[in-house]
């Protein structure tokens, strides 16, 4: 906070384009899992934004909305580890089975995830 009482932010960026070390292709990584992640936050926005002008909701379901989150971790992970689940469950700290369950349980298509997030950038 600053001296007004108001959060500030500070402009570090996630994604350094002058570190040689990484690939190309670890950038792609890089870049998609933030473009799935602003998505994501766009589309909670737009929830917010429907939500304020419909009123609040009456009873809002814990399982549903922590559901929704795994999922969008899990999403993520996959699109920054390139769709590899053994990187991405060691990404998120659970086992390789524990994240395929819940790939499966939640019906993600891993090899489908950049299609995905590139028809829901918002423009």
């Amino acid at each position: 906070m600053n001296g007004n009482g108001k959060s500030t932010v500070t402009e570090t960026p996630l994604v350094s384009f002058s570190d040689s070390n990484q690939s190309t292709a670890e950038i792609d990584n890089r870049l998609e899992a933030l473009r799935v992640l602003s998505n994501s936050l766009a589309r909670e926005i737009e929830s917010l934004r429907k939500g304020k002008n419909a009123g609040l909701p009456s009873k809002i379901n814990l399982i549903e909305e922590v559901q929704r989150f795994e999922k969008e971790l899990i999403r993520c992970a996959l699109v920054r580890t390139g769709g590899k689940q053994r990187q991405a469950a060691r990404l998120l700290n659970v086992k390789v089975t524990t994240l395929n369950a819940k790939i499966k349980r939640y019906g993600i298509n891993p090899s489908g995830l950049y299609r995905e997030s590139e028809s829901e950038i918002v423009h």
